[in-house]
């Protein structure tokens, strides 16, 4: 498995082959709320090739990402 390093974390991926899909959890919430970033460009361009590889839109790639990043212990009920 490759390692690819985030912000607050680390994602591990199948060296060969497409990874699997992933499955919205129950603690997702159904409600969302926009939220304006600004990003460099190099950095943009990687989330959007990362996210052609797992065969996402940006957005949602984003999503999964800033979700795998934040402390689960901050989990709301």
């Amino acid at each position: 498995m490759a390692i690819y390093s985030l912000l607050f974390g680390s994602v591990a991926w199948p060296e060969s082959g497409r990874p699997a899909p992933r499955e919205r959890s129950a603690s997702s919430p159904a409600r969302t709320e926009r939220l304006s970033l600004r990003v460099p460009d190099g950095l943009r361009r990687r989330v959007e090739a990362s996210a052609r590889l797992e065969g996402l839109p940006s957005e949602t790639w984003i999503v999964h990402a800033l979700a795998r990043s934040v402390d689960p212990r901050l989990d709301t009920p």
